[in-house]
């Protein structure tokens, strides 16, 4: 029988169909993972690498995984066997570089959101402690300060109460009494002493009762500000460490409110690459913050709280292996663990589907290659299913 064969392919179209309906969007899933791993690995290279580095690793998976499956049909009845399966080994390379883009890509885009709202609320709670925390250290130390420069000018209003209380006396200013008080200050400001012209006076003489007061009261507070008590306070640099921390610790929080909002609006499920990179430069930004502060008022006082606050799973998401490390650490969570069986299923099933469209196309060309045409000459005008003429 001459002329072309007209051959049904059912098969192949269910399988052509299975090819545009499932395994171009899982290629697309692969795509959106290395998306996340060149976009976390090479934040400062712009969208259009990372656009260039998912799809040029998507191609070399898709046009790999076509090569090997018709390599492996190429070497079915080869006879060496390091021939026959040599296809093994980038067939293993090709699917876990696949998997870990599905795996990666599921991870990243919906457990990634449970990480990042976590890791927010823990930060976000480690921020509370810590202004609490180190808003009452702080004052406990300006606390102690206070009641020895309380005492100090409780001391200095006794004295003036003396330098101008005649108590019936016919004289004021500085007499036994006040003296008294004077050596009281002394023990708290050493260098406190009564000043050559002061004596006891008349207390009608106001004027010069007036100048007595005013030069200790200028001696004591100058003494007060250069005690080594007060130097050691350092009432100042607290005071502005404790607003610092009031305000930065209220900025970052309220940096992380809004980020968790954005993460949990709406029904987003999947995450996107500037999403997931916002979030995480929300929470490394809070972390420092707590960092930084947690020390400078350790310095001040000790902090029953930890140093740091680790955030090492939110950072990890993109970093492929360390993402997958992370993902370990997770596995008591149900979804997880479905994550990873979902993704080897999907690539067996993606690996399943080029193989037997690969199959379908070696199977026709076969096909084709065995026709024996006709002993005849065919014309446009001559019978398609003309019997040959008998021998």
């Amino acid at each position: 029988m001459g002329g072309a064969v007209a051959v049904s392919k059912p098969n192949g179209v269910l399988w052509t169909a299975a090819l545009i309906v499932f395994v171009l969007p899982i290629f697309l899933l692969i795509w959106n993972g290395y998306h996340g791993v060149w976009a976390d690995q090479f934040p400062d290279h712009g969208m259009k690498f990372h656009i260039t580095g998912a799809t040029a690793t998507s191609l070399f998976i898709w046009i790999g995984t076509n090569i090997v499956s018709r390599f492996k049909l190429s070497s079915i009845e080869a006879k060496r066997f390091i021939t026959k399966y040599a296809w093994i080994v980038p067939y293993v390379i090709l699917f876990f570089l696949s998997g870990i883009g599905i795996f990666n890509s599921m991870y990243q885009s919906i457990e990634g959101k449970f990480i990042l709202v976590e890791k927010i609320e823990e930060v976000d709670l480690g921020l509370e402690k810590l202004g609490a925390a180190g808003s009452a250290a702080i004052a406990s130390k300006v606390t102690e300060y206070e009641k020895f420069r309380g005492k100090v000018t409780s001391d200095l209003e006794a004295l003036k109460k003396e330098i101008f209380n005649d108590n019936g006396k016919s004289t004021c200013g500085i007499g036994p009494s006040a003296e008294k008080v004077i050596d009281r200050i002394k023990k708290d400001l050493p260098s406190f002493i009564k000043l050559s012209g002061s004596s006891e006076i008349k207390c009608a003489n106001r004027e010069n009762l007036e100048r007595i007061w005013n030069n200790h009261e200028a001696l004591g507070q100058q003494l007060l500000r250069d005690s080594p008590v007060t130097r050691a306070a350092g009432i100042e640099a607290k005071q502005r460490l404790a607003q610092d921390l009031e305000q930065s610790v209220a900025a970052r929080r309220k940096s992380l409110g809004e980020a968790r909002k954005h993460l949990l609006e709406g029904v987003q499920l999947v995450l996107d690459p500037p999403s997931t990179q916002k979030a995480k430069t929300v929470i490394r930004d809070a972390a420092r913050t707590y960092t930084e502060y947690q020390l400078r008022v350790s310095q001040i006082a000790p902090l029953s709280l930890p140093t740091t606050i680790d955030i090492s799973d939110a950072e990890n998401l993109g970093q492929t292996l360390m993402s997958l490390t992370s993902a370990l650490g997770r596995f008591d969570r149900g979804r997880v663990a479905g994550f990873f069986v979902l993704a080897l299923l999907i690539d067996f099933a993606v690996i399943l589907v080029i193989q037997k469209l690969n199959e379908l196309v070696r199977a026709s060309q076969a096909q084709r290659a065995t026709i024996v045409p006709s002993a005849q000459p065919t014309f446009l005008w001559s019978p398609i299913d003309r019997d040959p003429p008998a021998a």
